[in-house]
């Protein structure tokens, strides 16, 4: 197919409007796809279409250095132009997460996200594994 990228980006940079319908065709459903799983639903049809005619403009101004790339170049802008959207869940368990004391917040990441065994963190900070127990059941209470 690569040679029907750069037949298509040439046609894109000449103006032809059926190579942009084209261009549209092809990557409007996977692109909507992509952005559906990262963006407020509501958002997809118009970050899409914003997306792209991005792409279309960029290789019309002579940005895309080769036209045979123009797959990688497309998914390129459109994660690049992909705002991140925070469901009101994320939101609030960031805000409980900041609100949390520090040695809290390190004894979860510790423990979830580095996967470091209780006894290592006990002996790192100086608690019992009842102290430990109670501090990530506490923890863990706030984010519930």
């Amino acid at each position: 197919m690569q040679c029907g990228w750069s037949q298509l980006a040439d046609g894109i940079s000449a103006g032809n409007a059926e190579s942009v319908s084209e261009f549209h065709r092809l990557f409007d459903p996977p692109v909507k796809f992509y952005l559906g799983r990262r963006i407020e639903p509501s958002e997809v049809d118009t970050c899409a279409h914003e997306s792209l005619e991005s792409v279309v403009r960029q290789i019309q101004q002579g940005d895309l250095g080769e036209p045979a790339r123009l797959f990688a170049y497309t998914w390129s802008v459109v994660r690049q132009k992909a705002p991140v959207w925070r469901t009101p869940l994320i939101t609030a368990a960031v805000a409980r997460l900041r609100a949390m004391p520090a040695r809290d917040r390190e004894v979860l990441a510790r423990f979830y996200l580095r996967a470091e065994s209780g006894e290592k963190i006990c002996s790192d900070m100086g608690l019992t594994g009842t102290q430990f127990r109670e501090l990530k059941a506490r923890a863990c209470g706030v984010l519930a």
